[in-house]
């Protein structure tokens, strides 16, 4: 029996009333270890064996983390858990389709209690056979982005969407816990369009909702040196993040920004939270809870205000949030400044282009071509575009030959190559039909 097979048969035995409550992560290359207190890089690693042949290792499709949120300052170990995450990862070959069953039959359904059909005594005599509940024991899900690659943010959100509607959109099945986010919102809302949706109330939206958190990564803030350049990478970070809140305030789900690092950048234009502020929210979450206190919430907006009238000097304006709860988007922010702010002239108009459109996807082919470009310099590819233009192929193959280091040549290698050189020192001969250029211009001045 295969481990998927094992795993994803449904338990006769009940679960435990003391289990964590549990969340699902869905991740790319990027992904919160919430037991590290780190953000894990989980591009492909290469290693080179004794034979100096390089080998590609794959990340594991699932894992899981047993969280403890609540620690003492002196306390870092995880030896009371409060949180289970599943990770799981998209950084692999599969389709939405399939992950998304995997994902339903492995993880969702694992702790599925077997409801048996109640029997009285007026039936005891025709009983019914037991019926099993199609219903899934985890709803909160967790989508990790990172806000550096962005034109690989709308690809890879639009997937996770899809693993999303794969594992949770079955006719029927039966969710367990409270959600805000309703599948059939989800299925029609695509991210990164241009165009807003006119939807009254998320909330009345009937059928099977899930507890959806979109958490992005914020990098930090890099000069580039150029005026012009910063611009636009500062327009592109703005259109990703108005797509970020236009889609939060489509599907009506938690919206967070967290910080890649320890402590705070200053000058930063977006708040953060740290990873453990987002295990806080994550467990709130999956029990059920708002994201965050909203009484915590109004005291602190109370004291802000009062400190800002009691203030006669000038201060900073008042920093965003770094969480936003699903009721809480303001719209009209959203679809008025936010949009406005996000288009850059001349590039693109955040009203009329989608995402897809303004930041295209780089295909795998042309991101070869852009490290290809790095490796061999900017001259030595114009002069190779200019030897094909005149029909000339240059074989890279015979230069990175002899380019190689003595220490991988054999003796009778490095005996040829020597002669070689010894020929080229000689002085070079030219034959009767040369003449230097010299010789001719002085011919033409005697004539």
């Amino acid at each position: 029996m295969t481990l998927f097979a094992a795993l994803g048969e449904k338990s006769t035995a009940p679960t435990s009333t003391c289990s964590p409550p549990t969340a699902v992560q869905l991740h790319s290359l990027h992904s919160f270890d919430f037991i590290g207190n780190r953000i894990t890089n989980e591009a492909i690693p290469t290693a080179t064996d004794a034979h100096n042949v390089t080998k590609k290792y794959q990340h594991s499709l699932l894992s899981y983390q047993a969280v403890q949120t609540q620690q003492d300052e002196e306390e870092k170990s995880h030896t009371k858990p409060d949180l289970g995450v599943w990770n799981c990862s998209l950084n692999n070959e599969f389709d939405a389709e399939a992950l998304g069953s995997v994902l339903k039959s492995v993880v969702l359904q694992s702790g599925v209690v077997v409801a048996a059909a109640v029997t009285t005594e007026e039936n005891k005599e025709n009983e019914e056979t037991s019926k099993v509940a199609n219903e899934i024991s985890t709803n909160t899900v967790l989508l990790t982005i990172q806000l550096e690659e962005l034109t690989n943010i709308q690809p890879t959100l639009e997937r996770m969407r899809n693993v999303i509607l794969s594992a949770f959109g079955e006719d029927g099945l039966k969710i367990a816990g409270k959600g805000t986010t309703s599948i059939k919102t989800l299925q029609s809302c695509t991210f990164g369009t241009s165009q807003i949706k006119q939807e009254v109330n998320p909330q009345s939206v009937p059928g099977a909702k899930i507890a959806l958190i979109l958490a992005a990564i914020v990098p930090a803030s890099k000069e580039q040196g150029n005026a012009s350049t910063e611009y636009q990478e500062r327009q592109k970070q703005s259109l990703v993040v108005y797509h970020l809140h236009k889609f939060a305030l489509e599907v009506n789900c938690t919206l967070c920004f967290v910080r890649d690092g320890d402590t705070a950048k200053r000058g930063e234009t977006i708040s953060t939270m740290t990873i453990e502020e987002l295990a806080s929210v994550v467990r709130r979450v999956a029990m059920g809870s708002p994201p965050v206190d909203n009484a915590l919430l109004t005291e602190s907006a109370d004291n802000g205000s009062n400190e800002n009238q009691e203030s006669t000097t000038d201060t900073a304006p008042a920093a965003e949030p770094s969480i936003y709860s699903p009721g809480s988007h303001d719209a009209e922010l959203i679809c008025g400044a936010m949009q406005r702010n996000a288009s850059c002239e001349g590039l693109w108009d955040a009203s009329k282009d989608d995402l897809v459109k303004a930041l295209p996807p780089v295909s795998k082919k042309s991101s070869d071509d852009a490290e290809t470009t790095e490796t061999k310099g900017e001259d030595e590819v114009w002069l190779e575009k200019l030897a094909s233009s005149v029909g000339i192929t240059v074989d890279t193959t015979k230069d990175a030959a002899s380019s190689a280091p003595d220490d991988t040549k054999t003796p009778v290698e490095k005996k040829r190559e020597t002669m070689k050189k010894k020929k080229s020192t000689k002085a070079p001969t030219t034959s009767k039909s040369e003449k230097a250029p010299s010789d001719f211009f002085a011919n033409l001045l005697k004539k």
